[in-house]
């Protein structure tokens, strides 16, 4: 059974919580510790493979945001190089 993911509009805490309950991490993790440091890294190894997603976002003034390489949004459907 796969590892969980990050939900796309989740927040890490809230990931990390929920992840270290799941039945596949109690089942393959049997310590806290443990479940705790692999759902950060799937956590931190989410953010690189989402990072440039776009999404729709209404209070931007084109209707779109982007993820940053920090795995934080902004406004606009591409990133410009400035400003990490």
């Amino acid at each position: 059974m796969p590892l969980p993911k990050p939900n796309i509009d989740e927040e890490k805490n809230s990931f990390i919580a929920r992840c270290v309950e799941t039945p596949i991490m109690n089942e393959d993790f049997p310590k806290i510790m443990q479940r705790i440091a692999v759902c950060v890294s799937q956590w931190d190894n989410n953010e690189i493979e989402n990072v440039g997603e776009v999404r729709e976002n209404k209070d931007c003034p084109d209707g779109y945001e982007h993820m940053m390489p920090n795995g934080k949004w902004m406004c606009g459907k591409k990133h410009n190089g400035e400003g990490y």
